[in-house]
């Protein structure tokens, strides 16, 4: 549907959020069952009409601010967490109002997925973890939070790793 790239104001790298407006379509025989083996992508005996399932979605990727050895100046380092708190918060906040824009223009956006070089360190068994728990910066950026990661505008928030790995440290 559209796509772009959206710069972060915060960074010495040049980071952004590349991002695609995605309308995904399935369709199904009406007297089918909701499984995934009932998409009718193949000819069918059945004689009733197919129901076409429709789903926007935005899929994002981004590489968040990474740590530099002896930047600004030999010896010195930069960790880059501030600038990832708040690049993660302008990646959360530019899908909640492309959200919003969309659903005033008569399109709901189903779901939105943040994806990327995170660089995120916040509960890691090996080290003390520099940056705020992940969640807890998302649910900071959504507007009308009504808990950890829920936004008005959008379903809950979910780290996909916590979901599908949990007890996996999640190193990649």
């Amino acid at each position: 549907v559209s796509s772009g790239f959206e710069p972060y104001a915060d960074t010495i790298m040049g980071r952004g959020l590349l991002w695609v407006h995605a309308r995904l379509t399935s369709t199904a025989s009406a007297s089918s069952s909701t499984t995934a083996s009932s998409a009718s992508f193949s000819s069918s005996s059945s004689s009733a009409s197919p129901a076409v399932r429709v789903k926007d979605v935005i899929f994002t990727t981004t590489h968040l601010e990474s740590f530099m050895r002896n930047y600004p100046s030999p010896g010195s380092t930069y960790d880059g967490v501030a600038e990832r708190s708040n690049q993660l918060r302008q990646a959360v906040r530019f899908c909640t109002d492309y959200a919003t824009e969309r659903a005033r223009r008569g399109t709901r956006i189903d779901a939105a997925f943040i994806t990327g070089d995170l660089n995120w360190d916040d509960e890691r068994k090996r080290s003390s973890g520099n940056d705020r728990r992940m969640l807890d910066v998302v649910a900071s950026a959504s507007s009308g939070s009504g808990g950890a990661g829920r936004s008005s505008s959008t379903s809950n928030w979910t780290d996909a790793w916590l979901e599908c790995r949990r007890g996996e440290e999640g190193y990649t």
